[in-house]
């Protein structure tokens, strides 16, 4: 869980530093975890604390859903790919 909260310290840092490569490389590097076997369950388990925790916000503002479902498709990608599915 920790990995995925640095991920959007990281974000958030983007306000203070300008330091755009950061999170692109930390996310990429969240992005292979999450696809691989020693740690998926460990990140599916993050992902899905962090859903459980926003989803009312999300049932406020469904405009939020599309932008999500494309921050979520490209995050999940390279796991559906390792498995076969995309």
């Amino acid at each position: 869980m920790s990995e995925v909260v640095t991920g959007f310290v990281v974000i958030a840092s983007l306000v203070v530093t300008r330091a755009f490569m950061l999170p692109f490389v930390y996310w990429n590097m969240l992005r292979m975890r999450f696809a691989s076997p020693e740690a998926s369950a460990h990140h599916q388990q993050a992902w899905r604390s962090i859903n459980a925790a926003v989803a009312p916000l999300l049932d406020k503002v469904p405009a939020l859903q599309r932008p999500l479902g494309w921050a979520r498709d490209w995050f999940t990608k390279p796991a559906r790919q390792a498995q076969g599915l995309a």
